[in-house]
């Protein structure tokens, strides 16, 4: 249960380089060690050759489906793990057309819209004894979607005629029209900010469109088909350069976090599924998977289902299940239990010492041959990896580590496992000396790192990785390790060097570097203990400062981690916050799987670190280090913070 990250410079880890939030994308191999399987649990043939659309009571455990040929909306009670037919009920008043089906699960109505009238109108429905309680005008024509805003019973249409976005206050009957111009295609609402979006296929772009009316337009590259909002991210499926693709945003900026591979066909539907960190994409093309699962925070391809025609589902949030439309052959209901693996576990990368475990961490991480470098550093002191390692993850590569005189085999086996081409020696031979350097010339081309002292190094470092400077750069204590182990994640979502200070000097070579860098913003790790006022004042004259603090270096831990991932973030990395080795060689694999690294003690989870775990809910926890570092005990309780 321990699936490979490709380190290879694959066109998917391009395109998360160039986002710089994910520093790399989950690779082929564990795509091929990665499955899912979808199994048929039952299905309903209800007669009819045009059900259109799905919607479901995640409280009371009902899916309602939209017969647009018979004009009713038809109810299923799937509570037992079966479609139990629940009652039906007319919403079309002639024949016509009825469209749209949106559920409010706070009041548990189910909302369509009639255009058989010639005035389209939103039908009330009464899920509970399923009878039309209203219908209220909505001052538009032609919707081709719509969504419920729960916290205010509004519902928002989206209209062809005229090209508007209509909002029905169901209480007191009235209508808000937002012209924004262009053709509105579908629209979703985020439940937490009340925001509506709307994709604009016309002319390739977003709306945001607040509860007061007001709106602004977000440009994309390709036009968008469908939005979702899935667990505070909006999800658009758009046309990528050459096909289809999913696409994650941050709705608050609209930045883009994560891009799926490129599939053949447009997807009909998208749901998300939290509590297993993933993502479905719906297929409603011939001869293509039916449903696609994905990594939710980076939208790697986990697995896919059978060839079939899917046109619509929605998720069983208390069952995990999936309910499904076909409309091929016959229309039908189907209710579909997934399966993903590997399964969720708590996996612990030991070995005989700190020198076995790095070696452990780069064959969890990389594939064989697959990394372009290695950085390599002392595994005595701790200070040269602390900011090596955010270049190496950076870069595709891992660090490990070595005796100063000395290459420890487990060392010596992982270099040839890795075939690296390119070796990188981490400070100068006080830490790692000549002969050792001499010695991984047999690994490929070597290139030394160093400087007077740890903080000159930190200094070259940085130079060397980010040569045409950074946004961002991390300062933490070079006298103390726990600071900056939580810092190296950090670089991956907002890439920048890792820099080292004295508690009460900013040294000068690390101060001219965030300098030359240009950095507009140094993330400053850990409280005055660390780093002092007076270090931070220094560096307020060349940047924006923001401290990451906490009373000690638990919390630190927990605040870096708050600060950039988001949750159900699917990998996390918890190492010991008392040893600095084991840490030191997971922050190049955090980096490359998009994950934070978390500290612990040996018989213990901080109570900063366990709220934090509970927040991110991940599908996999990597556990870095022996039992003499994190305890069995430690490890079982892991265990609880892993989905059923």
């Amino acid at each position: 249960m321990k699936p490979l990250l490709r380190a290879a410079m694959s066109s998917t880890l391009a395109v998360a380089l160039l986002l710089g939030g994910t520093a790399a994308a989950v690779a082929a191999e564990e795509s091929a060690r990665s499955g899912a399987r979808f199994t048929v649990l039952d299905t309903v043939e209800p007669g009819s050759d045009e059900l259109y659309a799905l919607a479901i009571d995640n409280a009371a455990r009902k899916a309602f489906v939209l017969d647009n040929r018979n004009r009713m909306v038809r109810a299923y009670d799937i509570a037992a793990g079966k479609l139990t037919p629940a009652g039906t009920v007319i919403v079309g008043t002639k024949d016509g057309w009825v469209n749209g089906l949106a559920l409010n699960e706070t009041t548990h109505e189910v909302y369509v819209v009639d255009s058989s009238s010639g005035t389209d109108e939103i039908v009330v429905v009464d899920s509970t004894r399923m009878a039309v309680a209203s219908r209220v005008p909505t001052g538009g024509r032609g919707a081709t979607s719509l969504a419920v805003d729960e916290k205010s019973r509004r519902v928002v249409v989206a209209n062809v005629s005229p090209s508007n976005v209509t909002m029905v206050d169901l209480d007191d009957r009235s209508t808000q029209s937002v012209a924004t111009g262009v053709r509105p295609r579908e629209l979703t609402i985020d439940p937490a900010t009340q925001v509506v979006y709307v994709a604009n296929s016309d002319d390739s772009s977003i709306d945001a469109i607040k509860p007061d009316g007001s709106w602004t337009r977000t440009p994309l590259e390709g036009a968008p088909s469908l939005v979702r909002i899935i667990d505070g991210q909006l999800a658009v499926a758009d046309r990528a350069p050459f096909g289809f693709r999913l696409e994650m945003f941050d709705p608050a900026t609209m930045t883009r976090t994560a891009v799926s591979e490129s599939f053949a066909s447009p997807m009909s539907d998208i749901v998300g599924d939290p509590g297993r960190n993933v993502v479905y994409v719906v297929n409603a093309a011939f001869e293509a998977a039916g449903i696609v699962a994905l990594r939710s925070d980076t939208l790697a391809t986990l697995g896919s289902g059978p060839v079939d025609y899917f046109s619509d589902m929605v998720l069983d949030g208390a069952s995990h299940r999936l309910v499904g439309l076909q409309n091929s052959v016959s229309s039908k209901v189907v209710l579909v239990e997934p399966t993903l693996s590997p399964f969720p576990a708590v996996d612990r990368v030991g070995g005989a010492d700190r020198f076995a475990v790095a070696a452990g961490v780069s064959r969890d991480t990389f594939e064989s041959g697959a990394a372009a470098v290695a950085y390599v550093a002392s595994g005595e002191v701790f200070a040269d990896a602390l900011s090596g390692a955010a270049a190496a993850g950076l870069e595709g590569g891992p660090v490990l580590l070595t005796r100063r005189d000395e290459l420890p085999q487990a060392t010596v086996e992982e270099l040839r496992r890795l075939r690296p081409g390119r070796v990188v020696v981490l400070g100068g031979t006080a830490a790692v000396s000549a002969g050792v350097e001499k010695a991984l010339g047999e690994f490929g081309s070597v290139s030394r790192i160093g400087g007077v002292d740890r903080f000159a190094v930190s200094a070259a470092i940085s130079a060397k990785a980010f040569p045409s400077g950074a946004t961002y750069a991390y300062l933490a204590s070079g006298e103390t390790f726990p600071d900056a182990l939580s810092a190296s994640p950090l670089t991956g979502r907002e890439p920048g060097p890792v820099l080292l200070t004295q508690k009460g000097t900013l040294p000068a070579a690390v101060g001219a570097e965030i300098g030359r860098s240009k950095a507009q913003y140094v993330y400053v790790m850990g409280g005055e203990q660390a780093v002092s006022a007076a270090v931070v004042a220094e560096v307020s004259k060349i940047a924006t400062v923001i401290r990451v603090d906490g009373p000690d270096r638990f919390a630190v831990s927990a605040a870096a981690s708050k600060r950039s991932f988001r949750p159900h973030t699917y990998t996390v990395y918890v190492a010991s916050g008392q040893a600095f080795p084991d840490a030191l060689a997971g922050g190049p694999a955090a980096i490359v799987a998009g994950s934070p690294v978390l500290l612990v003690t040996k018989d213990g989870i901080p109570a900063p670190i366990a709220a934090e775990l509970e927040r991110l809910s991940p599908y996999r926890i990597v556990l870095l280090g022996g039992p003499n570092a994190v305890s069995d005990a430690v490890e079982t309780q892991l265990e609880s913070y892993l989905p059923d």
